[in-house]
């Protein structure tokens, strides 16, 4: 199958699975562009109170690989967090709790 997706960007992974379909859930930390790795950079670091980090959320993607055809269009990932504003605009190292 083949799978078209807007651009974004990823750096961490929080959790993956198959479900009973076949189809392939994935969470992740969700950038709208790379520009995070620049901002990274160390000299960008040791200027920091500099301009704020690009804003990042917790998302799930899936890709329809039992139900879907050939070639898929697939939306924007779906946000994770019902209240982004109380956890921040920034999320990585995402985690998934042992007991789920």
């Amino acid at each position: 199958k083949t799978f078209h997706a807007p651009p974004f960007f990823v750096i961490h992974h929080a959790n993956a699975w198959e479900d009973s379909n076949g189809d392939i859930h994935a969470d992740f930390a969700v950038f709208s562009d790379p520009e995070i790795l620049n901002d990274l950079k160390l000299d960008r670091l040791r200027g920091y109170p500099g301009k704020d980090t690009p804003r990042s959320t917790l998302q799930r993607m899936v890709l329809p690989l039992g139900t879907a055809p050939h070639t898929v269009d697939l939306p924007m990932p779906t946000p994770l967090i019902c209240e982004p504003d109380g956890y921040g605009s920034y999320c990585d190292f995402p985690a998934v709790a042992p007991a789920v």
